[in-house]
């Protein structure tokens, strides 16, 4: 009885050891900063757009990009709809190191559009995208999109 008393012990002792292990891994990461620049390629501009985007929905980057961190871009078209929807995303062009195209379709599908006073007609748009994940603080990774979004999206 005392020889499985110590395996007991032993075990929870190893238990315990492995939980607060773990813990103490997770309370050290870092947490880097995401931004996403939007830039409007065609129309040039937002005023020539006859819709506006409704509430802009923020991009949540997975954790698992997030942890690789890094920066891409791509140049995407798609069409608004009658009814304000993103509708046939195309890549168009895309420089990545890692899942961007697929989460850069669900982004541009989240979004809503309401038209304008002289809009409402089907549209198509061009736009590039460019993804950063790093920096320290979110003025930091705003710099470094920045900066990205004023380079060219090739390889």
């Amino acid at each position: 009885m005392k020889f499985y008393s110590v395996v007991l012990m032993l075990l929870l002792l190893f238990c315990s050891m492995f939980i607060s292990g773990l813990v103490s891994a997770n309370s050290n990461k870092v947490v880097l900063e995401t931004h996403v620049t939007e830039t409007l390629l065609v129309p040039q501009s937002t005023e020539s757009l006859s819709w506006q985007r409704v509430s802009p929905e923020s991009l949540t980057m997975p954790r698992k990009i997030e942890r690789i961190g890094g920066k891409g871009c791509g140049i995407f078209s798609f069409n608004i709809d009658q009814q304000g929807a993103t509708t046939d995303i195309k890549t168009e062009a895309i420089v990545s190191t890692f899942g961007m195209r697929r989460l850069a379709k669900e982004y541009l599908e989240s979004w809503q559009w309401e038209a304008k006073p002289s809009g409402g007609i089907e549209e198509t748009v061009l736009l590039r995208l460019d993804f950063c994940i790093g920096g320290a603080t979110k003025q930091e990774v705003q710099d470094i999109c920045e900066h990205q979004a004023s380079l060219p999206c090739t390889r």
